[in-house]
Protein backbone atom coordinates (compact mmCIF):
# COMPACT_ATOMS: atom_id res chain seq x y z
CA UNK A 1 0.00 0.00 0.00
CA UNK A 2 1.39 3.35 -0.81
CA UNK A 3 1.80 6.03 1.49
CA UNK A 4 -0.97 8.20 2.26
CA UNK A 5 -0.74 11.50 0.67
CA UNK A 6 -1.23 15.58 1.70
CA UNK A 7 -4.56 16.75 1.52
CA UNK A 8 -3.73 18.30 -2.21
CA UNK A 9 -2.73 15.52 -3.63
CA UNK A 10 -5.20 13.07 -2.36
CA UNK A 11 -8.12 15.70 -3.66
CA UNK A 12 -6.02 15.85 -6.83
CA UNK A 13 -5.91 12.55 -7.40
CA UNK A 14 -9.35 11.88 -5.92
CA UNK A 15 -10.97 13.85 -9.10
CA UNK A 16 -9.05 11.35 -11.63
CA UNK A 17 -10.72 8.90 -10.22
CA UNK A 18 -13.88 10.51 -10.08
CA UNK A 19 -13.43 11.07 -13.95
CA UNK A 20 -12.67 7.49 -14.43
CA UNK A 21 -15.31 6.16 -13.25
CA UNK A 22 -17.65 9.28 -15.04
CA UNK A 23 -18.86 7.87 -18.80
CA UNK A 24 -16.17 7.60 -20.92
CA UNK A 25 -15.90 10.93 -22.67
CA UNK A 26 -16.40 12.60 -19.92
CA UNK A 27 -13.13 10.62 -18.52
CA UNK A 28 -11.10 11.03 -21.57
CA UNK A 29 -12.02 15.09 -21.51
CA UNK A 30 -11.27 15.44 -18.22
CA UNK A 31 -8.16 13.67 -17.78
CA UNK A 32 -6.88 15.31 -20.98
CA UNK A 33 -7.40 18.82 -19.09
CA UNK A 34 -5.67 17.24 -15.94
CA UNK A 35 -2.92 16.39 -17.84
CA UNK A 36 -2.69 19.98 -19.98
CA UNK A 37 -3.17 21.48 -16.84
CA UNK A 38 0.17 20.08 -15.56
CA UNK A 39 1.87 20.04 -19.44
CA UNK A 40 1.69 24.36 -19.11
CA UNK A 41 3.04 24.62 -15.91
CA UNK A 42 6.31 21.98 -16.98
CA UNK A 43 9.57 23.30 -16.71
CA UNK A 44 11.45 20.98 -18.92
CA UNK A 45 14.75 22.60 -18.14
CA UNK A 46 14.54 22.37 -14.84
CA UNK A 47 12.96 18.81 -14.65
CA UNK A 48 10.50 20.31 -12.05
CA UNK A 49 6.70 22.42 -12.03
CA UNK A 50 5.60 25.33 -11.20
CA UNK A 51 2.56 27.03 -10.21
CA UNK A 52 0.10 29.00 -12.34
CA UNK A 53 1.50 32.59 -13.20
CA UNK A 54 4.86 31.72 -10.98
CA UNK A 55 7.73 31.38 -12.69
CA UNK A 56 9.52 29.42 -9.97
CA UNK A 57 10.14 25.93 -10.01
CA UNK A 58 8.99 24.67 -6.39
CA UNK A 59 9.12 21.06 -4.97
CA UNK A 60 5.54 21.20 -3.97
CA UNK A 61 3.58 21.65 -7.37
CA UNK A 62 6.35 19.12 -8.63
CA UNK A 63 5.54 16.04 -5.80
CA UNK A 64 1.98 16.78 -6.69
CA UNK A 65 2.41 16.01 -10.46
CA UNK A 66 4.79 13.49 -10.46
CA UNK A 67 2.63 11.78 -7.60
CA UNK A 68 -0.82 11.58 -10.08
CA UNK A 69 1.51 10.54 -12.72
CA UNK A 70 2.85 7.96 -10.88
CA UNK A 71 -0.75 6.71 -9.41
CA UNK A 72 -2.40 6.76 -12.51
CA UNK A 73 0.71 4.71 -13.65
CA UNK A 74 1.88 7.08 -16.55
CA UNK A 75 5.15 7.72 -15.23
CA UNK A 76 5.90 3.85 -15.64
CA UNK A 77 5.04 3.96 -19.40
CA UNK A 78 8.54 3.60 -21.58
CA UNK A 79 9.02 6.35 -22.25
CA UNK A 80 7.65 8.09 -19.46
CA UNK A 81 5.66 11.24 -20.10
CA UNK A 82 8.60 13.00 -18.37
CA UNK A 83 12.43 13.60 -18.46
CA UNK A 84 12.82 11.45 -15.26
CA UNK A 85 16.57 12.16 -14.95
CA UNK A 86 15.69 15.61 -15.29
CA UNK A 87 13.37 15.57 -12.63
CA UNK A 88 16.06 13.51 -10.26
CA UNK A 89 18.80 16.37 -10.67
CA UNK A 90 15.99 19.17 -9.59
CA UNK A 91 15.28 16.98 -6.72
CA UNK A 92 18.74 16.55 -5.76
CA UNK A 93 19.51 20.79 -6.79
CA UNK A 94 17.02 21.69 -3.99
CA UNK A 95 19.04 19.74 -1.29
CA UNK A 96 20.66 22.59 0.64
CA UNK A 97 24.17 21.85 0.91
CA UNK A 98 25.47 25.02 0.57
CA UNK A 99 27.42 26.92 4.06
CA UNK A 100 28.72 25.19 6.40
CA UNK A 101 26.69 22.49 8.21
CA UNK A 102 26.62 23.14 11.78
CA UNK A 103 25.82 27.05 11.34
CA UNK A 104 23.32 26.89 8.37
CA UNK A 105 19.85 25.99 9.46
CA UNK A 106 18.83 24.80 6.40
CA UNK A 107 21.45 22.62 5.86
CA UNK A 108 20.69 19.12 4.62
CA UNK A 109 17.09 19.77 4.10
CA UNK A 110 14.97 20.04 0.98
CA UNK A 111 13.73 23.65 -0.33
CA UNK A 112 11.02 25.07 -1.53
CA UNK A 113 12.81 25.83 -4.59
CA UNK A 114 16.69 26.71 -5.35
CA UNK A 115 18.34 27.77 -2.20
CA UNK A 116 14.48 29.22 -0.75
CA UNK A 117 13.14 27.84 2.60
CA UNK A 118 13.40 24.82 4.03
CA UNK A 119 10.76 23.27 5.85
CA UNK A 120 9.72 19.47 7.59
CA UNK A 121 6.64 19.88 4.80
CA UNK A 122 8.96 21.00 1.96
CA UNK A 123 11.62 18.21 3.09
CA UNK A 124 8.93 15.51 3.01
CA UNK A 125 8.13 16.25 -0.25
CA UNK A 126 11.48 16.71 -1.84
CA UNK A 127 12.42 13.36 -0.31
CA UNK A 128 9.08 11.44 -1.25
CA UNK A 129 9.88 12.72 -4.75
CA UNK A 130 13.23 11.59 -4.59
CA UNK A 131 11.78 8.46 -3.37
CA UNK A 132 8.97 8.14 -6.46
CA UNK A 133 11.83 8.98 -9.31
CA UNK A 134 14.62 6.53 -7.59
CA UNK A 135 11.63 3.63 -7.99
CA UNK A 136 11.97 4.37 -11.96
CA UNK A 137 14.83 2.00 -13.14
CA UNK A 138 16.20 1.06 -16.43
CA UNK A 139 16.19 4.70 -17.92
CA UNK A 140 19.42 6.14 -18.72
CA UNK A 141 21.23 8.94 -16.52
CA UNK A 142 19.00 7.98 -13.15
CA UNK A 143 22.24 6.72 -11.55
CA UNK A 144 24.02 10.28 -12.24
CA UNK A 145 22.24 11.84 -9.35
CA UNK A 146 22.01 11.49 -5.35
CA UNK A 147 20.95 12.85 -2.30
CA UNK A 148 23.07 13.70 1.23
CA UNK A 149 20.62 11.40 3.82
CA UNK A 150 23.27 11.97 6.42
CA UNK A 151 22.50 15.39 6.12
CA UNK A 152 18.80 15.07 6.02
CA UNK A 153 18.75 12.49 8.88
CA UNK A 154 20.76 15.45 10.75
CA UNK A 155 18.63 17.91 9.74
CA UNK A 156 15.03 16.45 10.66
CA UNK A 157 16.86 15.50 14.14
CA UNK A 158 17.88 19.53 14.42
CA UNK A 159 13.51 19.94 14.32
CA UNK A 160 13.03 17.61 17.34
CA UNK A 161 11.79 18.88 20.59
CA UNK A 162 10.47 16.77 23.89
CA UNK A 163 9.43 13.86 21.44
CA UNK A 164 7.62 16.10 18.58
CA UNK A 165 9.23 18.06 15.47
CA UNK A 166 8.71 21.44 14.61
CA UNK A 167 8.14 23.24 11.09
CA UNK A 168 12.25 24.07 11.58
CA UNK A 169 14.90 23.90 14.22
CA UNK A 170 13.89 25.90 17.19
CA UNK A 171 10.01 25.80 16.32
CA UNK A 172 7.45 24.75 18.80
CA UNK A 173 6.31 21.39 17.48
CA UNK A 174 3.51 20.53 16.01
CA UNK A 175 1.39 17.62 14.76
CA UNK A 176 1.52 18.01 11.19
CA UNK A 177 5.09 18.89 11.52
CA UNK A 178 5.88 15.65 13.48
CA UNK A 179 3.81 13.39 10.84
CA UNK A 180 6.35 15.11 8.25
CA UNK A 181 9.60 14.42 9.95
CA UNK A 182 8.53 10.97 10.99
CA UNK A 183 7.44 9.76 7.15
CA UNK A 184 10.68 11.70 6.13
CA UNK A 185 12.88 9.25 8.33
CA UNK A 186 11.18 6.27 7.01
CA UNK A 187 11.33 6.83 3.44
CA UNK A 188 15.84 7.22 4.49
CA UNK A 189 15.24 3.88 6.37
CA UNK A 190 13.84 2.55 3.10
CA UNK A 191 16.37 4.09 0.60
CA UNK A 192 18.80 3.91 2.88
CA UNK A 193 19.11 1.13 5.15
CA UNK A 194 22.59 1.53 6.32
CA UNK A 195 21.82 5.09 7.64
CA UNK A 196 20.05 3.16 10.47
CA UNK A 197 17.80 6.56 10.82
CA UNK A 198 14.78 5.93 12.43
CA UNK A 199 16.71 4.12 15.59
CA UNK A 200 19.10 6.86 15.72
CA UNK A 201 16.66 9.72 15.48
CA UNK A 202 13.04 8.52 16.47
CA UNK A 203 12.13 8.08 20.42
CA UNK A 204 9.31 6.24 19.79
CA UNK A 205 7.70 5.89 23.26
CA UNK A 206 8.77 10.02 23.92
CA UNK A 207 6.80 10.57 20.31
CA UNK A 208 4.42 8.74 21.52
CA UNK A 209 3.59 10.29 24.48
CA UNK A 210 4.02 14.17 23.25
CA UNK A 211 1.48 12.73 20.46
CA UNK A 212 -0.85 12.19 23.60
CA UNK A 213 -0.17 14.84 25.02
CA UNK A 214 -1.75 16.97 22.37
CA UNK A 215 -5.32 15.00 22.98
CA UNK A 216 -7.95 16.53 23.37
CA UNK A 217 -11.26 14.17 24.01
CA UNK A 218 -12.03 12.44 21.09
CA UNK A 219 -9.69 14.19 18.70
CA UNK A 220 -6.33 16.06 18.48
CA UNK A 221 -5.30 19.44 18.72
CA UNK A 222 -2.24 20.63 16.75
CA UNK A 223 -0.26 20.70 19.63
CA UNK A 224 -0.45 20.92 23.34
CA UNK A 225 -0.53 24.92 23.58
CA UNK A 226 -3.47 24.88 21.03
CA UNK A 227 -7.02 26.02 22.06
CA UNK A 228 -8.81 23.53 20.59
CA UNK A 229 -9.32 20.25 18.10
CA UNK A 230 -9.16 20.23 14.50
CA UNK A 231 -9.69 17.62 11.15
CA UNK A 232 -6.31 18.65 10.26
CA UNK A 233 -4.40 17.91 13.98
CA UNK A 234 -6.18 14.99 14.39
CA UNK A 235 -5.65 13.38 10.61
CA UNK A 236 -1.63 14.44 11.18
CA UNK A 237 -1.96 12.26 14.16
CA UNK A 238 -3.07 9.09 13.21
CA UNK A 239 -0.66 9.44 9.77
CA UNK A 240 1.62 9.81 12.77
CA UNK A 241 0.98 6.53 14.53
CA UNK A 242 1.10 5.31 10.89
CA UNK A 243 4.25 6.70 10.67
CA UNK A 244 5.71 4.67 13.90
CA UNK A 245 3.91 1.53 13.38
CA UNK A 246 1.83 1.03 10.52
CA UNK A 247 -0.01 -1.88 12.96
CA UNK A 248 -0.47 -0.07 15.91
CA UNK A 249 -4.03 1.37 16.59
CA UNK A 250 -4.48 5.00 17.69
CA UNK A 251 -5.29 4.97 21.57
CA UNK A 252 -9.72 4.96 20.84
CA UNK A 253 -9.53 4.58 17.80
CA UNK A 254 -13.19 3.90 17.31
CA UNK A 255 -13.81 7.40 19.30
CA UNK A 256 -11.29 9.03 17.09
CA UNK A 257 -13.48 7.79 13.87
CA UNK A 258 -16.54 8.78 14.98
CA UNK A 259 -15.28 12.14 15.65
CA UNK A 260 -14.14 12.56 12.44
CA UNK A 261 -17.30 11.18 10.51
CA UNK A 262 -19.43 13.35 12.71
CA UNK A 263 -17.90 16.34 11.20
CA UNK A 264 -18.68 15.34 7.67
CA UNK A 265 -20.35 17.86 5.48
CA UNK A 266 -23.18 15.95 4.09
CA UNK A 267 -26.12 18.92 3.19
CA UNK A 268 -25.29 22.64 1.91
CA UNK A 269 -27.56 25.57 2.86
Amino acid sequence: MKKVKVVAISLAFALVLISVAAPPVAAASRYDSLTSYMADNYDAVRGGYKLPFDGVTRVNPTYGAISIMDEVGVLAQRPPPISVPNALEFSSNIQWLTGDENEEPYYGGFSDYLLGPVTTATNYHGLRLWQILKNEGGIPGTDEFDINQTANAFWINKTSDSGGFGSASEVYPDLVSTYYALASLRIIDQLYPLENAWDTYVNESATIEWIESCRDGDAYMLSPISDRASVTATTAAVLAYYAINPVILVPGASSVQTWLLNRQVLEYQ
